[in-house]
């Protein structure tokens, strides 16, 4: 069908329009060896050599700055400008070598992106070493009103050190208003990143005490990503919204200070899944230390399909203080693998209501003596957990397990323990127990080895059989 005149201008200033976005996007190259901070950087033979170009331009939707491979830069990267999300502002890597490295050598931040929206910042690596006393951050993202659209990917972040404060670390994504103002975001992504060697916080969202309880921080997810060595929580979100934290491993976090490796506050909604968590609070102890905790506030968060192992505090935890209006509530732990974690497999304390934990496996190796469940008050407050589903749960017992049951509405239904007995189990009709206990190649080595736990026929365990963290997809 021919288009009228009059809708031939329209569909053409449709088109125009759309394109406005992309018809001045430049490229701008940065070669700290043979560049020039006179030259235009628009190509690589007149690229800039510093970081002062960088920071005093403003960028727009599509530009591209690239950075020569194999080559360092010192100091802070702060550029300016905001993209879209569909034609964000990319910030990567050209030529042969190592991602190109950036340090921040004690700076407060070494990577800032701040009051920005559209950003992509991919296959670069960050450092930032100085006073043992000084709070140092590796990647700062920061908000004072609203940002979105935000994606790091496969962006190295280590060897930042500094004093043991919850808002220092690898990558820091902080929502903070001023003056009451709220501030917020929206699709923060953190794809195949790896944090190592970092003091205090491997990846967190912090965000004022006045926006806790609203939950305005959406779309952020934390997904195939490495954390190594962490000072204090390896992951900590707060104030989110269907926040994701999947497919990520997690090793020696709470390395220097008790912490928990994946922990959730007055967060909404989280799924934490398919996450192998191991080694947490090594050489700090037995307080907190857990692979993943349900913290203050956190409101129907669903655990599920990770496997955790060797943790000193445990595999998932729900920790919530009573009298402070935080109640953690609705808390999902279920179809999780926990292989020789330490004072316990699940703990569940203080100001928590309706935890559901079902459907979970755990080996308890000889020489260990986990409680299987550890329910109870909060440090000395005397409220107590009200109600805990506990059911379907297997264990393969080598060592010895028991109980702690200090709790209101307890429910447990369909439990199976083979090998060993436990040792003060709850009230549970459809128990199981038998002592033929046969299995090799445990604890395994990897995800895909998690099949060794399958259900021996003929065991009486069921009806409905935990899944395993390999078969979730």
């Amino acid at each position: 069908m021919l288009l009228s005149p009059r809708r031939m201008f329209f569909a053409t200033l449709l088109l125009s329009l759309a394109s406005l976005g992309t018809a001045h996007a430049t490229a701008f190259y940065i070669d700290a060896t043979s560049g020039n901070d006179a030259n235009t950087g628009t190509s690589p033979s007149q690229a800039w050599s510093g970081l002062a170009p960088v920071n005093q331009h403003k960028f727009k939707a599509d530009d591209q700055i690239f950075f020569h491979a194999g080559q360092t830069w010192v100091g802070v990267l702060e550029p300016h400008g905001s993209g879209t999300a569909d034609h964000p502002i990319t910030l990567g890597s050209y030529g042969e070598g190592a991602k190109p490295l950036f340090k921040g050598e004690g700076a407060d931040a070494t990577l800032v992106l701040r009051d920005v929206s559209g950003w992509t910042v991919q296959d670069i690596a960050i450092t930032n070493h100085g006073g043992k006393n000084d709070k140092h951050i590796g990647v700062l993202i920061h908000t004072k009103h609203f940002s979105f659209a935000i994606h790091l990917l496969r962006v190295d972040v280590s060897d930042v050190n500094g004093e043991l404060a919850k808002s220092t670390g690898g990558i820091g994504i902080v929502a903070w208003g001023k003056d009451g103002d709220p501030a917020h975001f929206d699709d923060v992504l953190i794809d195949h990143c790896t944090v190592s060697h970092v003091d205090s916080e491997g990846i967190w969202l912090h965000v004022t005490d006045s926006e806790l309880r609203t939950y305005r921080n959406t779309h952020v997810r934390i997904t195939g990503t490495t954390i190594t060595d962490t000072g204090h929580n390896a992951i900590y979100l707060r104030g989110t919204l269907d926040g994701l934290i999947d497919h990520n491993v997690v090793r020696f976090a709470a390395a220097h200070e008790h912490g928990n490796a994946i922990c959730i506050g007055w967060a909404k909604h989280t799924v934490v899944r398919n996450n192998e968590v191991s080694e947490t609070g090594v050489n700090t102890g037995d307080h907190d230390n857990g692979a993943i905790d349900v913290d203050d506030g956190a409101v129907g968060a669903v655990v599920e399909y990770n496997w955790s192992h060797d943790n000193v505090g445990g595999a998932v935890n729900v920790y919530t203080q009573p009298n402070r209006d935080c109640d953690a509530v609705g808390t999902i732990i279920r179809y999780n693998l926990s292989e020789n974690d330490g004072i316990h497999v699940f703990g569940v304390h203080g100001a928590d209501h309706g935890t559901a934990i079902y459907n979970n496996t755990a080996y308890v190796g000889k020489g260990h003596s986990p409680r299987a469940v550890d329910a109870g008050q909060y440090t000395h407050h005397p409220q107590l957990p009200d109600g805990i589903l506990f059911a379907r749960n297997v264990f393969f017992n080598e060592g010895k397990i028991k109980f702690e049951w200090r709790a209101k509405n307890i429910m447990a239904d369909g439990n199976c323990y083979l090998g060993k007995s436990p040792d003060g189990p709850p009230a549970d009709a459809h128990m199981v127990k038998d002592k033929k206990l046969q299995l090799s190649g445990v604890p395994i080595r990897n995800r895909s080895e998690a099949g060794v736990y399958r259900i021996p026929s003929g065991s009486g365990c069921g009806p409905l059989l935990p899944a395993l963290p390999n078969e979730s997809g």
